[in-house]
């Protein structure tokens, strides 16, 4: 997360490096998250998927439900049809509340 934080974030709003104040920040576990998706061969119109993932527990009465999704691992060049993108299975997905940030 440290990491993450300090190669995509603006300096202002990264996390700190010290475990004991990451310990105690608030964490909100999420069981969906809505993803904009380009309608096929259009530039400005996008789909919402809904990407839905319990982990370990049931959905709807039946077995775990973890979608896949594609994740941005490298520039558009690489991966051919995939265009920098890798296929993941969702397993969990939280957020971090920093106080000292208001977004």
């Amino acid at each position: 997360m440290i990491r993450y934080s300090q190669h995509n974030l603006l300096p202002e709003s990264r996390l700190l490096e010290d475990p004991e104040i990451l310990e105690s920040l608030p964490v909100e576990l999420l069981t969906e998250q809505e993803i904009r998706v380009l309608v096929f061969q259009e530039t400005e119109i996008y789909d919402i998927h809904r990407a839905r993932y319990t982990g370990a527990l049931n959905f709807r009465n039946q077995g775990s439900r973890n979608d896949w999704v594609l994740v941005r691992a490298r520039t558009e060049d690489m991966y051919g049809a995939l265009r920098g993108r890798l296929a993941a299975k969702i397993i969990a997905l939280f957020k971090i509340r920093d106080p000292r940030c208001e977004d």
